[in-house]
Parts: structure tokens; C-alpha cells; sequence
């Protein structure tokens, strides 16, 4: 009697099969339809619940780790965020506790290990500048991780600007330098300018603009010290230059080329000051 009572429901329920939930029999026809089961990969006999730190992808039928800022405490569908201004140092995360104020390091050029690295807010973190592919050296920058303050982002450029005119009155001639470390002769030093510091600067003779280049060479060759200069006059300096200035690297090959953060002018009746 109960063989053919078993065969009645499987034959007038088509879409709703007996499973093993765990691997066990329960008794009850389901269809792995309850929050966090999956079905398992066997022919379709099993229902498997997902554990803490995962969740069930039901269109892929598969057990899959909760996302990076989410947790769940299982069995779910989906996970649960973090609460505002806090996420999670892994995938996986099961429990709402190892939501922390986090700190993320984005991808740094040159830089040894490529790719985001997460830490607690606050924490230390040293990045290893590698410009081996110049000079076979590396220098290690260590940081507190804190967007807040006044070291990060972080930076392995090769490339630096600077003025020497930080009190310039209107009239007189601005001067910014731009130095290179390692630059060989075959690189090619650019300045440029505007609020997106994307207008290249041509020398036009003491018009408006002077450029004067300085590369590197002699003993000093493949060394960390060894560096490039390149320097951009302002003539006249006035209202329309109080803008952004940046210089870039040509290291003849784009993967290697680098730019200086940017450098921003102002004019006031005091001169020129840094912002």
C-alpha cells in the first residue's frame, strides 16, 4: 500500500521530486525551493544546505561564498551587508562581527604585488616599489592606511613636480621642475596644463612658455639616484596660468610610462601659493 501511494504522488506531481535532504530521506517531496538549499549534482537526488558564509545561487544550483562587505549566518539565498562605513577583509565572511572599518589600498604602478589590498583602517601596510626593469632596485614605502590623511593615496612614481616660486607676484615668472628617477636618455619628459592638466605645453620661446630639459648620463648610470630634470618657466605669470600643471615620462614603451601628481597654481595679491 505505501509502495503505490509512493507511485501515485510521483506520477500525478511531474514537477516535484522526492529528495534526500542531506543525504537522508525525510519523507517529504521537495524541490530544493527552501531558502539556502541547492540541489546537488547527482541526478537531481539531493538537497544540500548551504553553510555560514555562503549562499544559494539557485540559477547556478551551487553553494558560492558570500561577497566581500556581506556575511551570512546561513542557510540563505542571499547575504546580508555590512553595516554602513564597515566591510569584510575576506569572502566568506559568516558572522557580522568581522564587519570592521576597512582600508583599501588601490593598484599602485611599480608597485611589487598588483592588485587591491584590504586591511583594517589604520593599519600599516608596506608596498615595495619595484623599478627593477630600469635600474634593479626596489624601495619599500611603508604607510598608515588611512584615506583620511595626508600620505594616501600612496604612489611608487618615479616622477615628481615642484616650484621654486611660492610667493610670485603678478608679472614675475613661475618656475616648476620636474625630476625623474632613472631617466635615461631615451625617455621623453612632457608638461602639461589646465584644470584636467591634459593641454601639452610647447616651448614657444620665452612667449609664454620656456622648457629646458636635463638628462642624465655619466657614472651615475643605473643608479637609484640618478635622475633627469626638466624645467617649465611661466613667463609673465597672470591670471589665465593659475591653473593645474603636471609633467609625464615617455619610457619608450607605454607600460612604463609614469606622471607626476598634479601640481596646482593660484594667483592672489600675494603671489603664487600651492592648493
Amino acid at each position: 500500500m505505501g509502495l503505490l501511494f509512493f507511485l501515485f504522488l510521483t506520477i500525478t506531481s511531474p514537477h516535484r521530486i522526492q529528495k534526500r535532504f542531506n543525504g537522508f530521506f525525510d519523507g517529504v517531496f521537495d524541490d530544493c525551493s527552501a531558502a539556502g538549499l541547492v540541489e546537488e549534482i547527482n541526478g537531481g537526488l539531493d538537497c544540500r544546505e548551504c553553510l555560514k558564509g555562503y549562499y544559494a545561487n539557485k540559477t547556478a544550483q551551487r553553494c558560492e561564498e558570500c561577497p566581500y562587505d556581506t556575511y551570512s549566518l546561513g542557510p540563505v539565498d542571499s547575504c546580508t551587508p555590512c553595516e554602513s562605513g564597515k566591510g569584510t577583509l575576506y569572502t566568506g565572511t559568516a558572522v557580522p562581527f568581522d564587519c570592521v572599518e576597512i582600508c583599501i589600498v588601490p593598484d599602485v604602478k611599480f608597485a611589487t604585488y598588483v592588485g587591491n589590498i584590504r586591511t583594517v583602517k589604520g593599519s600599516p601596510v608596506d608596498i615595495v616599489c619595484d623599478w627593477g626593469f630600469i635600474y634593479g632596485q626596489t624601495v619599500v614605502k611603508s604607510y598608515v592606511c588611512d584615506p583620511a590623511i595626508a600620505n594616501f593615496p600612496i604612489s611608487c612614481r618615479n616622477v615628481t613636480v615642484s616650484t621654486t616660486n611660492t610667493d610670485v607676484q603678478s608679472g614675475d615668472n613661475a618656475v616648476l621642475t620636474c625630476t625623474v628617477r632613472a631617466g635615461d636618455a631615451g625617455i621623453g619628459i612632457d608638461w602639461y596644463s589646465g584644470e584636467s592638466a591634459d593641454t601639452k605645453i610647447i616651448d614657444d620661446g620665452g612667449a609664454s612658455y620656456t622648457i629646458s630639459t636635463l638628462m642624465a648620463t655619466g657614472a651615475d648610470e643605473g643608479s637609484i639616484t640618478w635622475t633627469s630634470t626638466s624645467t617649465l618657466t611661466v613667463v609673465d605669470f597672470d591670471a589665465a596660468d593659475a591653473t593645474n600643471y603636471k609633467c609625464t615620462v615617455d619610457y619608450e614603451g607605454p607600460i612604463w610610462d609614469d606622471s607626476s601628481s598634479i601640481l596646482s597654481l593660484t594667483l592672489s595679491t600675494l603671489g603664487i601659493n600651492l592648493v
